[in-house]
């Protein structure tokens, strides 16, 4: 069936737009396959996960802004755009990564904790092998199914353990995505795949904090 989703679902059965979403959201993670029922995204609410799929068909599906269009455009992610998320792996690397941590942390310690600060200095490759390894895997099924588990255990866990707050977490996430347009892997040999990158992590930074329960 063509056209968004949620309207569909309203439509054909007279529900509020509401709990059309709801229905909608539940499709799209039920189509994607997507792993919600391991141990650790028990604390997890219906509402985080409803939150989450409607952010990624409003900014990830062909329906989005910057999608491409598709017959089932709500339902499935959009392959153009993970093809090009795929290309944005090597801005870990290395080459990339001293530049990237040094935009992204100038300015930082006035607005982070100090404790949190300095695990973000310690940890930034880390974080930012996740960020663009989640990222880049969503081009593959079985890497795209674990999304919820891979943000949970991998970025999560580690910042609630080293006592980061909601608000040093936005503030690096926000800081982290802003200075991506400021490195040289963008600005001076990929400005192409910079948009994809700013829609991944826009979508990916409120999906983050949707799900940092502290």
């Amino acid at each position: 069936m063509t056209g968004s989703l949620v309207e569909n679902i309203q439509t054909h059965y007279l529900i509020s737009e509401e709990l059309a979403r709801k229905y909608a959201a539940t499709v799209f993670i039920t189509n994607n396959r997507f792993e919600t029922g391991k141990k650790r995204l028990y604390y997890l609410t219906f509402d985080d996960f409803v939150f989450c799929a409607d952010q990624m068909i409003q900014n990830w599906s062909f329906s989005a802004k910057d999608g491409r269009g598709h017959p089932d455009m709500d339902v499935d992610l959009d392959r153009s755009f993970l093809q090009e998320l795929r290309d944005v792996k090597t801005l870990a690397d290395r080459e990339w990564l001293d530049e990237h941590k040094s935009i992204a942390l100038r300015g930082l310690q006035s607005k982070m904790s100090e404790r949190a600060y300095v695990d973000a200095e310690h940890n930034f490759k880390n974080i930012s092998k996740v960020l663009v390894g989640i990222g880049s895997g969503l081009n593959h099924s079985k890497e795209a199914r674990d999304i919820f588990v891979d943000v949970v255990e991998k970025l999560i866990e580690p910042c609630r353990q080293t006592g980061w707050s909601y608000t040093d977490l936005t503030e690096f996430l926000t800081a982290y995505t802003e200075a991506c347009q400021h490195v040289d892997f963008f600005k001076r040999y990929n400005p192409h795949l910079l948009t994809a990158w700013d829609r991944y992590m826009k979508t990916m930074t409120s999906c983050v904090l949707q799900m940092y329960h502290i």
